[in-house]
């Protein structure tokens, strides 16, 4: 039998359409202007965990986020924005998965990481009642889960520990790899409380400035996760387009050793970097998952109309 009913109840996608409506109410109030950005285009983001979507017979992607297109509104001139819209990313299906999702992404000029972890901490307390988060470090937060310093310990002994939690191969990875292994094995899921994690090695820096600790170079951005969930990722934003240049050839490279898809780089993005990208930060969260921490639901298809099984 086909199954053409939505897979969420009617009170969940009235509860959906509040948190929407509250969100843009939140940012209205704080001068954040909303914009339309495209969802094709020729160019795509060159992340390695992200599987891009292609338009068949066309040299153009589904947007797997609406990052680079703010950006360029940002160097523009345009001041504070956000985008609040589908992004798509190929075999993201699963509980806390659907390869169609619902993002928002702001941008604040004059911010660094954590007045936007403030500001992301009081629009969770203001659309579903999060409690009060606590911030710490990606360094300490490894200590004291793991009892292991991940900007000290040796790739042997890393690969280790990341294979005696996966049952993966200890050469099957890389040290970031392993990182994440370990991350999303044994401490993410006890994270329970809502918490600000920062100063990311700077290895995974992705599109975020690079500073210096006593301790070695962090990348600073941060993650904020409420009960086991990843609900956003936010930078202190590279604003350096030759910097970003080789970011991305260093990227591209690693996908397509990986026999990953090559996207075209992004050449409008750094030609707007190296224009008059001001200061600033940007964030981004997932808008299901907000809704289905809010609803006290267990997987995502509770709280969108259709999921990827049934759309």
């Amino acid at each position: 039998m086909v199954s053409w009913r939505p897979t969420a109840s009617l009170q969940s996608l009235q509860q959906r359409a509040k948190i929407l409506a509250d969100i843009r109410q939140f940012l209205a109030k704080r001068g954040i202007l909303e914009i339309e950005v495209p969802l094709l285009s020729a160019a795509g983001g060159t992340d390695l965990n992200i599987e891009l979507l292609k338009i068949e017979g066309e040299d153009r992607w589904l947007a797997s986020s609406p990052e680079f297109p703010l950006k360029r509104l940002v160097a523009a001139g345009y001041g504070d924005v956000y985008a609040l819209q589908k992004v798509f990313r190929k075999g993201e299906s699963g509980r806390r998965h659907n390869s169609e999702f619902t993002m928002l992404e702001w941008y604040r000029v004059g911010f660094d990481e954590f007045q936007l972890m403030d500001e992301v901490e009081a629009l969770c307390q203001a659309v579903f009642n999060m409690p009060a988060a606590t911030q710490v470090s990606y360094r300490k937060l490894f200590i004291d889960s793991v009892n292991l310093d991940p900007f000290t310990i040796n790739d042997t002994e890393l690969a280790a520990v990341g294979a005696g939690l996966s049952g993966l191969d200890p050469t099957a990875l890389a040290r970031d790899g392993w990182l994440d292994v370990i991350f999303s094995h044994a401490i993410e899921p006890e994270l329970d409380a809502p918490v600000f994690i920062f100063d990311f090695p700077a290895s995974q820096s992705a599109l975020a400035k690079i500073t210096n600790r006593d301790y070695g170079q962090v990348a600073q951005r941060f993650e904020l996760v409420y009960q086991g969930v990843e609900l956003a990722n936010g930078y202190f934003e590279l604003t350096d387009g030759e910097e970003q240049r080789q970011r991305f050839e260093r990227e591209l490279a690693l996908r397509a050793h990986q026999k990953k898809a090559v996207v075209a780089m992004d050449e409008h993005l750094i030609a707007a970097l190296n224009s008059a990208m001001p200061s600033c930060a940007g964030v981004a969260m997932g808008v299901d998952r907000i809704c289905m921490l809010a609803a006290a639901t267990q997987t995502l298809s509770e709280v969108i109309s259709f999921d990827d099984n049934n759309a």
